[in-house]
């Protein structure tokens, strides 16, 4: 079996290391796996297992690809390849997709273009909605306008979503949304990750937070905690952003706000980090804090799977692998009290967080990307 993993780009996020995970393993297993992809960024992320996996671009022929890079104005994800790619690459999109047996689509705007393909075989591995998206990312606009745009993106899920064989979902966070839109063979096929083989004897006297920071990921979250922090006793906090800032603007924003707040000194602004590097971070942290709700929330996985416990909102995908207070802490979204209180816990009572990360471990561990890659095969064996 020939097995295509597409996806629209390959951000600094999750993305890329999925992707590679996925290729990589099912070449493991016997199954040829390439990794195909719509739209070549200026700056990209490396796939996991980068050497090893075959990456194909779908733009390698377009002679000015780069003038498709630009966000349309008003819009944090939608660009222009978005619009064009769909009709200038559908002829050499389904030459390249129909030599596989099987294609599995990673988020909806790459949906958009093979869609229009008619291809067999397709499954669609839907992280986030296009309505969800737009519901949580647009919060300027104006109510009228989100309104109307609304009610064209739940328009647009539905056509995606009945034009699929398969709706994989990475957790049950979106199940009751897609049900809604049409979807009536779901499956969940949480992701996989790697864990460590030991994990140290202390923890250390930092927390870590990881994301592509951009106002979605509500950055300004870390502000008003490590504030709270500050006023519960804990002024030589160190709490480390690692992951890339969608802008340098946003970044020296933050940066003013911290430090009219009285806490920059408590910040550590570290880029982008991959591989040994980000697991050192992770298993020298007392505690990962994520401030955002999310479908599934890759870097809480990773996290535990370093014996690091996760103060992550309660409802993300990730929490339903995990127990509250047993192998970290899932308060409500924006509760800053909550989240201070759980940090706490874990600050003071260092068995505490050494018993919590451990036993998270012990559950990350069952969550391999052997599992992961077994449960997509039974998928595409069986499930078509």
């Amino acid at each position: 079996m020939r097995v295509a993993l597409v996806v629209d780009e390959l951000p600094t996020s999750a993305a890329p290391k999925i992707l590679g995970e996925e290729a990589y393993h099912l070449e493991r297993l016997g199954i040829k796996a390439d990794v195909v992809v719509m739209k070549r960024k200026i700056r990209e992320a490396p796939l996991a297992h980068e050497d090893s996996v075959k990456k194909i671009y779908l733009d390698a022929s377009l002679r000015h690809h780069h003038l498709f890079q630009y966000r349309i104005p008003g819009f944090s994800f939608f660009s222009l390849y978005h619009v064009f790619y769909p009709y200038i690459l559908s002829s050499t999109t389904k030459k390249i997709l129909e030599q596989y047996d099987a294609v599995v689509i990673h988020y909806s705007s790459t949906a958009l273009l093979v869609r229009r393909l008619g291809l067999r075989k397709t499954i669609y591995y839907l992280w986030d909605p296009v309505s969800y998206i737009f519901s949580v990312a647009y919060h300027g606009w104006s109510a009228t306008w989100k309104r109307s745009l609304l009610g064209v993106a739940v328009r647009l899920d539905r056509i995606l979503i009945e034009s699929f064989d398969i709706i994989v979902l990475p957790s049950r966070f979106h199940m009751k949304r897609v049900k809604d839109l049409g979807a009536r063979n779901i499956r969940i096929i949480y992701p996989g990750v790697h864990s460590a083989k030991f994990l140290p004897e202390r923890r250390g006297n930092y927390m870590i937070s990881v994301a592509r920071w951009e106002p979605g990921k509500n950055p300004y979250f870390l502000l008003d905690l490590s504030k709270e922090l500050i006023n519960r006793g804990f002024r030589d906090l160190k709490i480390r952003m690692v992951g890339p800032w969608k802008s340098e603007e946003l970044l020296r924003s933050f940066l003013v706000k911290a430090k009219r707040l009285g806490v920059r000194d408590n910040l550590e602004i570290l880029g982008p980090k991959y591989g040994e590097a980000l697991n050192s971070l992770y298993l020298g942290a007392k505690a990962l804090i994520h401030p955002k709700i999310e479908a599934f929330g890759f870097t809480g996985l990773e996290a535990a799977a370093h014996g690091c416990p996760i103060i992550f909102p309660r409802g993300s995908g990730v929490t339903e692998l995990f127990e509250d207070r047993m192998h970290g802490c899932f308060p409500k979204e924006g509760d800053i009290n909550g989240f201070a209180e759980c940090a706490e816990q874990l600050l003071n009572n260092e068995d505490k967080a050494l018993t919590m990360g451990r036993k998270a471990w012990e559950i990350a561990k069952k969550r391999s990307w052997d599992r992961h890659v077994e449960e997509l095969i039974e998928v595409l064996i069986n499930g078509i």
